[in-house]
This record gives C-alpha cells, structure tokens and sequence, in this order.
C-alpha cells in the first residue's frame, strides 16, 4: 500500500498537470494541429516528470520509518567493491 504523503503528492501532481492541459486548451477556441500537437507534447513532457518523481519518492522511506523499496530492489554485481590486496599483502602471503 502507498504511504499517504506519497499518495497525496501523486494526486496533486496529476491534478495540476491535467488541469494546465485543460487551460491551455479552452485558452484557444481555434486549435491548430501544430497547437493541439505542442499541447499533447506538453503533457507527455509533465507525465514523464511524474513519474521520474514517483519513482524517486519510492525510495524515500514512508511514515514508520521503512525502507522497503531499497531493501526490495536487486543487487547490481557491477556496483559492488571489489578487494585488491596491496602488493605487500601479496609478498608477505608467498612466504
């Protein structure tokens, strides 16, 4: 279940994008393709923006304190810290 701060921020935000669509569109009686195309460009443009914001407040921890998406999410083996042992941990293991 979505944290309700979460929840909120998505449901303004959605709100406020479709509103701004909505003005933008009675602003102009005679619509243009060109104007109805920038207008659909702009929506996509502040959907996209969405959701770049929901996927960052995923892992932002909710209300008790939880972090489960960052626990959830999977282990990148190419991100990990490899050991190299220094050359004088080498020579001192030979001997």
């Amino acid at each position: 279940m979505m944290p309700k701060s979460k929840l909120a921020l998505t449901c303004a935000a959605m709100i406020l994008s479709g509103y701004s669509l909505q003005a933008s569109c009675e602003d102009s009686s005679s619509s243009s393709l060109e104007d109805i195309n920038a207008a659909i460009e702009a929506r996509l443009e502040m959907e996209k923006k969405q959701q770049e914001l929901t996927h960052t407040l995923d892992f932002v921890s909710d209300e008790r304190g939880e972090r489960d998406s960052l626990l959830d999410a999977p282990i990148k083996t190419d991100d990990a810290v490899t050991y190299k042992p220094s050359k004088s941990q080498q020579s001192g293991s030979n001997k």
